[in-house]
């Protein structure tokens, strides 16, 4: 049960980075007059150069600026998860 539960919370973790993400570069991209192929996909696991560019020049200017932080912890509590469900049905046979 304690599996399924962490599970529930990873998946929640990851979905609300990827709604994060997502609202925060087309933020972005509606401001600077771009839009064309949505939000760049590597800045929702990574911060290289342009993510991290970007980032920081929102957040000098007060805005949310997005964090792959919550992304890498939702993974990381799914897999935490799900090992933990595999370890509860072993026990359960």
């Amino acid at each position: 049960m304690k599996g399924k539960l962490i599970l529930l919370l990873g998946l929640g973790a990851t979905a609300g980075a990827g709604i994060w993400w997502y609202s925060f570069y087309s933020g972005v991209a509606r401001f600077v007059g771009g839009g064309g192929g949505g939000p760049p996909i590597g800045c929702l696991y990574a911060m290289s150069g342009p993510c991290r560019m970007v980032s920081q020049v929102a957040a000098l200017a007060g805005a949310n600026a997005y964090q792959p932080l919550l992304f890498w912890v939702g993974v990381g509590l799914i897999i935490v998860g799900l090992v933990l469900q595999m370890m509860e049905e072993q026990r359960s046979f």
